[in-house]
């Protein structure tokens, strides 16, 4: 996995836990990815450093800059797992191959991609 990739898993891990919880701790995102919670404190630390989250004594936070990361990554998956389950895939399956590519596709491609989606899954 590249450090893009885990950024990615990790920006969109606080976000989708951030609308299922009021709450976002670093136990949740631990428990999320079956990692040890010093992984996770070392990551967030990171990426704290790099302004993609804001910690306080309560909660992790995306900052604006890693909000729209994960936004974009969260809406790539829901296209991809939605299109492939469209197409027949079951959806363990789906939700795996929508996460591989979910990082890899270029933005072009998945442009074209979500125009043909809309017309697809209407």
């Amino acid at each position: 996995m590249t450090k893009t990739e885990s950024l990615e898993d990790y920006l969109k891990a606080i976000y989708t836990l951030s609308q299922e919880k009021k709450t976002v701790r670093a136990i949740d995102i631990a428990k999320h990815f079956s990692f040890s919670r010093p992984t996770v404190s070392v990551a967030l630390k990171q990426y704290k450093n790099e302004g993609y989250i804001t910690i306080d004594d309560y909660a992790i936070h995306l900052t604006d800059k890693g909000l729209e990361i994960a936004l974009n990554v969260f809406e790539r998956h829901e296209v991809l797992e939605q299109i492939l389950m469209k197409l027949g895939v079951d959806k363990d399956t789906a939700h795996h191959d929508a996460h591989l590519l979910e990082h890899d596709l270029s933005d072009k491609s998945f442009e074209a991609i979500h125009k043909a989606a809309k017309k697809m899954l209407k």
